[in-house]
């Protein structure tokens, strides 16, 4: 079997635990290699809630066409004028990334929120400088 074969078993075999969206498919969207399809949701969101989450996609100050280029994987997408919207839904509920840009049409932070996550207001994830 080649390696691209067992690779579309894997990800056939990890729709069953993820129907909707699956952890790689955020992970490809913010640049979070370390991600895959075997983590539970607890493990997902903990992850996400670390300081090890380091995104390697985004960086402030980038473009907000840059910004929603990045996330080719979301589920659902909503953008308004300083802030987009994009969400991931699991079997356990949604994980939405809440992204706003400045005056400029810069990224100023990236927030993410879970219907389980303890934290009110989202946690807020790290972003390297342009």
């Amino acid at each position: 079997m080649s390696f691209q074969a067992l690779s579309k078993f894997s990800e056939l075999i990890a729709r069953f635990k993820h129907p909707y969206s699956l952890p790689t498919d955020i992970g490809k969207d913010l640049g979070l290699f370390s991600l895959n399809n075997y983590m539970s949701f607890c493990q997902l969101t903990s992850f996400l809630d670390s300081p090890d989450c380091h995104p390697t996609k985004l960086c402030k100050g980038m473009s907000k066409k840059a910004v929603i280029n990045s996330f080719k994987n979301a589920y659902r997408q909503e953008d308004f004028s300083n802030k987009s919207l994009f969400c991931y839904y699991f079997k356990q509920g949604w994980i939405q990334f809440e992204v706003t840009f400045d005056e400029l049409g810069g990224l100023k932070s990236l927030r993410f929120h879970c219907n389980n996550c303890h934290v009110r207001g989202g946690v807020e994830i790290p972003l390297t400088s342009f």
